[in-house]
């Protein structure tokens, strides 16, 4: 279920009451939360309104710190600047810049990259564009690598060099339009996905979801929803697990996949 606010106002504007209620208004209500990496501040934001959290991260981020492709990519970016980059998150550009922090490469990647035209696939890849003080030129509404490639084919990309920072999930034909318009991709990935370190938790979520004991279910990355189903799918149990997303807990209202 995802609770509802009180009505508004006659002018659109929550009543004094209804904004003391905002405040408390996840109390008694359970949700599933599925990301890893900085999961703290999502949990907290939902027990601090009243809510139980049922944490099982169904996936996990590995940076590459060391990871010889990365350097070697890193490395071409400062002897061959891109003329463009594509930023697809947040974490994978800090991870990249604290990868050539590592290698004593931060300060030559950051002036390598300042020149170009730079685009974020998202707001966080955007924060972190900025917290790096590559300030960026244009980003995707819909946090789609899609979008973004595609306003990139709109501006003309023809033998311009293009540099995409990819995600831990990435597929490479999301980048296709951009060599089919000429463009010179090159690709860094600083980190990637594997399995949980706790499976069983991710069952015990898939059991609980099942069972419509969950008032919603937090994603915060496509791949986890992947491994979920997967997790489900492993126990025969992929068709009861999007039914029970689908509909909601019983006795509760609707239920939300948030």
């Amino acid at each position: 279920m995802s609770p509802t606010s009180p009505p508004p106002t006659a002018e659109g504007a929550p009543s004094a009451p209804a904004r003391e209620l905002d405040r408390t208004q996840l109390v008694g209500a359970t949700i599933g939360v599925t990301s890893d990496r900085r999961s703290e501040e999502l949990i907290g934001t939902f027990t601090r309104r009243g809510a139980r959290v049922v944490h099982a991260p169904t996936m996990r981020i590995v940076p590459v710190t060391e990871d010889a492709d990365l350097l070697a990519g890193t490395r071409s970016a400062i002897a061959d600047p891109p003329e463009v980059l594509l930023a697809t998150t947040g974490i994978g550009m800090r991870a990249w810049v604290e990868a050539a922090d590592a290698a004593g490469l931060a300060d030559d990647l950051l002036a390598a990259l300042q020149g170009a035209h730079v685009v974020a696939r998202g707001p966080k890849a955007r924060g972190a564009l900025r917290a790096a003080g590559l300030p960026e030129h244009w980003t995707a509404s819909s946090e789609q690598t899609a979008e973004a490639v595609e306003h990139l084919v709109a501006e003309g990309v023809q033998e311009r060099s293009v540099l995409v920072q990819m995600h831990g999930a990435a597929d490479l034909e999301e980048l296709q339009p951009l060599v089919a318009a000429g463009a010179r991709v090159r690709t860094v990935t600083p980190y990637h996905w594997r399995a949980p370190r706790d499976p069983g938790a991710v069952d015990r979520l898939v059991d609980a979801v099942v069972a419509r004991s969950l008032d919603a279910v937090t994603f915060t990355a496509a791949p986890a929803v992947v491994a979920l189903l997967d997790a489900a799918a492993a126990r025969g149990l992929r068709e009861e697990l999007v039914a029970a997303l689908a509909a909601g807990r019983p006795g509760a209202g609707e239920g939300g996949v948030l």
